[in-house]
């Protein structure tokens, strides 16, 4: 862990009902990254159709620990949909992400080193995870990184990480057939949780349904490349 980290990082997450452990985990595991360099840390915390506590949780919370937090207060009006791929609830995910993305860019400081960690908010990481990604991201020649995801035993994100080939990754080993022995792996798309260089999120948004599969789509059009690094792994909660 020696190599220069960037000046600031931006911290992109999503929440709904979320007040309670989720919230005091999120927070608590963004306090203990900005530990690793104080002040370089800044949290963009996209919330909307709360019926719960989580704007005031994660208020008290920042405070109490001293984060940077910008609120965003979006709204899909739509009902959970669960892990299923409707195209409602794309295209409501979709604005979702978009309304983040949008939040972070008014925030970058002109010729700043920066790098953005989207992440979703019911994830569970070590501040060495996203410190090592960094570095991964630092020494590759690619604009994104991503690590694996999984719930369980089993590989979490199925519908957002797709191989150059096109095919999904799988829940079970090896996951994906370009990962074996590779330390890492271009693909043509990831999700839940990936780091990217400031200027992906200049230049990207997603321009239709798609999500996150349609964010990366478009970052293809403009050039940019994403990986994933196997040795980096965070958890959904089983």
């Amino acid at each position: 862990m020696n190599a220069v980290l960037p000046r600031r990082l931006t911290i992109i997450s999503f929440f709904r009902d979320a007040a309670g452990l989720q919230v005091h985990r999120f927070i608590k595991q963004c306090a203990l990254l900005q530990a690793v360099w104080p002040g370089a840390i800044r949290i963009v915390a996209v919330y909307g159709d709360c019926m719960d506590a989580t704007k005031p949780q994660l208020l008290a919370e920042a405070e109490a620990r001293n984060l940077a937090l910008h609120l965003v207060e979006y709204n899909t009006k739509v009902p959970r949909y669960g892990s299923t791929e409707q195209p409602e609830r794309m295209a409501a995910l979709s604005r979702l992400s978009n309304c983040g993305l949008d939040f972070a860019a008014t925030l970058l400081e002109m010729h700043t080193a920066e790098q953005i960690l989207y992440v979703e908010s019911d994830l569970i990481w070590d501040a060495d995870v996203i410190v090592e990604l960094m570095h991964s991201l630092d020494s590759s020649n690619a604009d994104a990184m991503a690590p694996l995801v999984f719930a369980g035993e089993n590989f979490y994100d199925v519908w957002a990480f797709r191989g150059l080939d096109g095919q999904r990754f799988s829940p079970f080993p090896p996951y994906h057939s370009s990962l074996k022995g590779k330390a890492t792996i271009q693909v043509s798309s990831v999700g839940s949780c990936f780091l990217m260089e400031r200027w992906v999120l200049e230049n990207v948004r997603i321009k239709n349904e798609g999500a996150l599969v349609g964010f990366w789509r478009e970052a293809k059009d403009h050039g940019f490349s994403v990986k994933v690094s196997p040795g980096q792994r965070v958890r959904h909660p089983a």
